[in-house]
């Protein structure tokens, strides 16, 4: 979803004084910087240390081989090729986004999720699990493509997942048409009218108008199927009463954004969907009611058990813990925002949201830890479906703040321009993953900087306003402090394009948005040296001529073992 690329209208979003900011980072680095351990832990430590494989001293996109059309971009400077290619589509379409008929022009809306062949229960194919709208059905809520058996000559084409059958509906027998998995339960460009015309009253569904999965992962603690979605889940109508005397009004162009959890019982195929009421008719999936919205009120809970669906299934009563419900929240509520009735000036929460099962360490109850905008972490432990998980916000030192409504603070201090760790520069679009070569966790995000932060060959950074890749690494996400400087992922970086003006901005387009890192034959969330990142290539909000879902190939160098 649209992430504001302004530094000052980035922090204006988050009630969090700039001083807390910098003087908490800071401050853990010194803490980290003159602690003096025991003897017998350093002993340890070092013996540890010893054990591990060499670290990871670069990543890059750039290739030395053009093996198509490739442009050498910001690879140049290195002698080499930028590996940038469209995601093509069916029926011979070069990008899956402009031709072939799957409908999913606005793919990638959030970060993707890739799943190879035989990692989500029995599929045959490579899974992609993409924010967008799929099959001409409105709303973009999860759409699932098939890769077939993965790319050629370095080539992704995806069609419909015939094969796995996920997002498969039928209404006439032997006809078999593909829409989302996953959607929000309410059209997206209304509000409906309070019926006392009290703006206040207006409905506080937390998932209204948007509902768009960043990631999704199986959770190793429940039964054989149990998948979660991290997804981002938005509101646009508050200040909003709607028209008197008709259903609906049209809704702001602002929202309250959560961050949010939805269960799967069946490896992702169902998803909930809220169950009818009396004021609210239930349309099967992948339909969304055109006027009406699930909850007049406490909607800013989400909806489990006897509250909802499984999918088009409304029979099944489903498990108590089985639902959607936001988990990660600004520092202001929904319920209080909207019984101010005020409408919002921009908008407000959690964004470019990803997530991340830690199963590396052998817990058999092992934590989920999520991502936010301006590189913010919170985690919370699996429990086998048992309850609705509970989140805490990294503060600086520990998992100590309530994931609804605590205080909420980046995991990168503030720091050097090269290092994207400047206050003019802007940090987001965070993801965690595990190179298992390397035995560390990788954190990468997308930093908007006025100048290359890092360039080649010392040049001087210049005055143009664009992105590049960073990453940071790390061996225990139990201390977020623990990340490493960060580094800039050679060739990512690029000027945003001056001659496109993006309906958010000038100067935003961009070949980068939402970089999501897979590895092939690789689960979800772990990475060879090697491997592919998916990713927007356009703006965050309006792209003329259209979004292209595009992919790099990355390559991780290990730093040379020491001599011995």
């Amino acid at each position: 979803m649209f992430f504001m690329t302004s530094s000052t209208i980035d922090r204006a979003t988050k009630a969090i004084p700039p001083q807390t900011l910098t003087i908490t980072g800071l401050h853990v680095r010194k803490l980290v910087a003159i602690a003096i351990a025991p003897l017998a832990m350093g002993v340890c430590l070092d013996a540890a240390e010893a054990q591990r494989p060499p670290g990871i001293q670069s990543i890059s996109i750039c290739s030395p081989v053009n093996t198509g059309n490739l442009q050498q971009g910001s690879c140049g400077f290195f002698g080499m090729f930028d590996t940038q290619q469209p995601v093509g589509g069916p029926k011979g379409a070069v990008s899956v986004n402009h031709g072939g008929g799957l409908g999913v022009e606005p793919a990638p809306d959030e970060h993707s999720t890739v799943f190879a062949p035989g990692t989500l229960g029995s599929n045959a194919e490579y899974l992609f699990f993409l924010a967008s709208t799929e099959g001409g059905f409105p709303g973009i809520g999860m759409a699932v493509l098939s890769g077939g058996t993965g790319p050629v000559n370095g080539i992704w084409t995806l069609n419909f997942p015939s094969v796995d059958g996920y997002g498969a509906y039928s209404t006439i027998p032997g006809q078999v048409f593909f829409g989302q998995v996953f959607n929000h339960p309410t059209t997206d460009s209304i509000c409906p009218t309070v019926p006392d015309g009290n703006v206040k009253h207006q409905n506080e569904t937390f998932d209204m108008h948007y509902a768009a999965g960043g990631s999704v992962v199986i959770d190793p603690t429940g039964p054989p199927g149990s998948v979660l979605m991290v997804y981002e889940g938005a509101n646009s109508c508050i200040g909003n009463p709607g028209v008197p005397g008709q259903p609906t009004g049209p809704a702001t162009s602002n929202s309250y954004i959560s961050l949010a959890i939805a269960t799967s019982l069946d490896y992702g195929k169902t998803w909930p969907t809220y169950r009818g009421t009396p004021t609210f008719e239930f349309f099967q999936m992948p339909a969304i009611n055109p006027t009406q919205a699930p909850h007049s009120s406490h909607g800013t809970s989400g909806a489990l058990g006897s509250d909802v669906c499984m999918g088009n299934d409304c029979i099944t009563i489903p498990p108590a813990s089985y639902g959607r419900y936001p988990v990660v929240t600004p520092p202001m509520s929904l319920d209080s925002l909207m019984k101010g009735g005020a409408p919002l000036m921009q908008k407000y929460g959690e964004q470019e949201i990803s997530g991340f099962v830690d199963d590396v360490g052998g817990n058999p109850m092992p934590y989920i830890y999520v991502n936010s905008g301006d590189v913010r972490v919170a985690q919370a432990q699996l429990n086998g479906g048992t309850a609705p998980l509970q989140f805490s916000k990294w503060t600086g030192t520990r998992f100590n703040s309530p994931g609804l409504g605590g205080t909420e603070i980046s995991v990168l201090p503030q720091g050097a321009f090269a290092n994207c760790e400047d206050p003019s520069q802007n940090q987001y679009g965070s993801s965690i993953s595990y190179v298992d070569a390397t035995r560390q966790y990788l954190l990468t995000f997308l930093c908007v900087s006025q100048g290359d932060p890092n360039p080649p060959n010392g040049e001087p950074p210049s005055a143009a306003k664009g992105a590049a890749w960073f990453y940071s690494t790390s061996y225990d996400l139990t201390d977020q402090s623990k990340w490493s400087t960060p580094s800039e992922i050679q060739g990512s970086w690029n000027q945003f394009d001056p001659n496109i003006q993006c309906s958010n901005g000038p100067y935003t387009y961009y070949n980068g948005y939402y970089p999501s890192f897979m590895s092939l034959n690789k689960s979800p969330g772990h990475l060879s040296l090697t491997g592919y990142v998916f990713y927007l290539t356009g703006c965050q909000g309006g792209t003329p001529g259209g979004r292209t879902f595009t992919t790099r190939a990355f390559t991780i160098t290990q730093a040379s073992p020491p001599a011995q």
